[in-house]
């Protein structure tokens, strides 16, 4: 008759459906493009943020370097000339523990400093003939009183053999020994700290220097040691002995050496940093 055949309208009703299914899709991809660009914006502020906020840290660090470093040096210096001018060998001695705790807040300060020239690139090795014995002796001479007023033992061995001159960087072979004997002294109650220094002849001109400082303190479990080994950024907040070790990990690697650790709860600890250096004639003071 004359109804309508439900067959000749498929084609309208498919037409709507295809209508309404892109106007659907339409409004979903707006809105994913929506929420994209809001997520990326999102993103974006959080970038500024910790831009903002590195560079806040990367000024109070500067400022606080430079603020600390003019007074300690002139500390030091007038330390240094009261030990000259004392007239007893005691006052000579209490003297010189002065200095050699201006020393090590100085490296301190170095340490600080290099949290933020680590973390943008801006560390530079220069290196030059040095006595690698003399850089460990002003580092373990630096530590001696502090060893003695908690009562352990301090032994340092040095191989004869070890070559009176390498090319070095003895301002960052001192600070990553600063930072080991630090964290040895500091974490350690009883008994003492061992260090030895020695050489292998490697050929070619070169000789590899290792030093290796073994403790009997506290030491530290293997989350701890996984921490400080496989960190991707410095941090100067939390306790522990995580920033100076961090810090000596990533001179290490500049100078092209190498910093290992073995350590267990209760069992002390066993630093030890290797660095091959061309072997030289003479060797300048270890500045």
């Amino acid at each position: 008759g004359g109804g309508v055949n439900v067959l000749d309208l498929m084609p309208m009703l498919g037409g709507v459906l295809l209508l309404a299914f892109g106007v659907n899709l339409w409004k979903s991809l707006l809105a994913s493009d929506a929420a994209q660009a809001q997520a990326e914006a999102a993103v974006l502020r959080e970038r500024q943020a910790a831009a903002a906020a590195a560079a806040a840290k990367s000024d109070t660090i500067r400022r606080m370097n430079d603020e600390l470093r003019t007074p300690m040096t002139a500390l030091i210096g007038a330390a240094e000339h009261l030990r000259r001018a004392a007239a007893s060998p005691q006052a000579r001695a209490h003297i010189a523990t002065i200095v050699q705790a201006g020393e090590v807040l100085r490296l301190v300060l170095n340490d600080l400093s290099d949290l933020d020239r680590l973390e943008n690139g801006h560390v530079r090795i220069e290196a030059r003939p040095t006595d690698p014995r003399d850089v460990l002796r002003g580092v373990v001479s630096a530590f001696r009183a502090a060893a003695q007023d908690k009562g352990l033992e301090l032994f340092v061995d040095v191989d004869p053999e070890t070559p009176a001159s390498l090319e070095i960087d003895a301002g960052r072979v001192r600070q990553v020994l600063f930072n080991l004997l630090a964290n040895a002294i500091r974490y350690t109650t009883h008994g003492g700290v061992r260090v030895r220094m020695s050489a292998q002849t490697l050929g070619g001109g070169l000789a590899r220097l290792s030093v290796i400082i073994a403790d009997t303190g506290a030491g530290m479990s293997r989350a701890q040691l996984a921490l400080i080994f496989g960190r991707e950024r410095l941090c100067a907040d939390g306790e522990g002995p995580g920033l100076g070790l961090a810090i000596s990990l990533r001179l290490a690697k500049l100078m092209g050496g190498k910093l290992t650790a073995k350590s267990e709860l209760g069992e002390g600890s066993v630093f030890a940093f290797s660095l091959d250096a061309p072997v030289t004639a003479a060797a300048s003071s270890a500045a």
